[in-house]
């Protein structure tokens, strides 16, 4: 998957207690200082975050969003 799979967002990898590591885009928002909260989008088996490519541009651009790509 490629990191600018999703326009304007970040890409990171987060590792877990358990030893795996989770893939996420990651938009910061417009908002102050958390004014917002962090709209979490988690997808289904077998799906994964690009199901949202299409989505993501109809939230406005001052929520944060985190899209993890969760291992099937």
């Amino acid at each position: 998957m490629s990191p600018s799979a999703l326009e304007g967002f970040e890409s990171a990898y987060t590792d877990c207690p358990s030893g795996g590591r989770i893939f996420a885009f990651i938009r910061r928002g417009g908002a102050e200082n958390g004014a917002l909260p962090v709209l979490v989008l988690l997808h289904g088996y077998p799906q994964n975050s690009l199901m949202y490519k299409h989505f993501v541009d109809e939230i406005p651009g001052e929520w944060p969003l985190l899209v993890p790509d969760l291992p099937g």
